[in-house]
C-alpha cells in the first residue's frame, strides 16, 4: 500500500492543490511495516491537480492535517482514500502512528477523519 503526506517543513501537513512536497512510504499492512520511503515533489504542471498525479504516483491512501472539500472530493474521485487530522508530526511518527491503529479509518463519508 503506498501513503502519501503532504509536508511543511518536514511535518504532516494540510493538503492544499498548492502543496509542493510530499513523503510517499510504501508499507507492508500484513507485517506492519514500511517497506520504502520517498520526499517527493511534483513537477510543476501538476499542481492544482495533485489528485491526478497522486494517482499516477499509484497512492492508495493520504493521511493529512487536513484536508479541504474540494480536495477531499478529487481524491474520493481518484479512488485514494484520506485520514485527515493527522498530527503535525514527522512522516515516521505518522505512519507508526497509522499502523499501530492509533489513526482513525480512512474517511469514505466526505466527514474529516480524526485521530484517537
Amino acid at each position: 500500500m503506498k501513503i502519501a503526506m503532504p509536508l511543511t517543513e518536514g511535518r504532516v501537513a494540510e493538503l492544499s492543490n498548492d502543496c509542493d512536497r510530499f513523503t510517499i512510504v510504501d508499507v507492508d499492512l500484513t507485517e506492519n511495516c514500511i517497506l520504502d520511503s520517498c520526499r517527493v515533489t511534483p513537477d510543476a504542471e501538476w499542481l492544482g491537480r495533485l489528485a491526478p498525479w497522486l494517482a499516477e504516483q499509484a497512492v492508495d491512501l493520504v493521511i493529512a492535517a487536513e484536508v479541504r472539500p474540494g480536495m477531499k472530493t478529487d481524491l474520493m474521485q481518484s479512488n485514494i482514500r484520506i485520514i485527515s487530522g493527522a498530527p503535525n508530526d514527522s512522516p515516521h511518527s505518522v505512519i507508526k502512528a497509522y499502523l499501530a491503529g492509533d489513526l482513525d479509518k480512512p474517511d469514505t463519508s466526505g466527514a474529516a477523519a480524526r485521530v484517537q
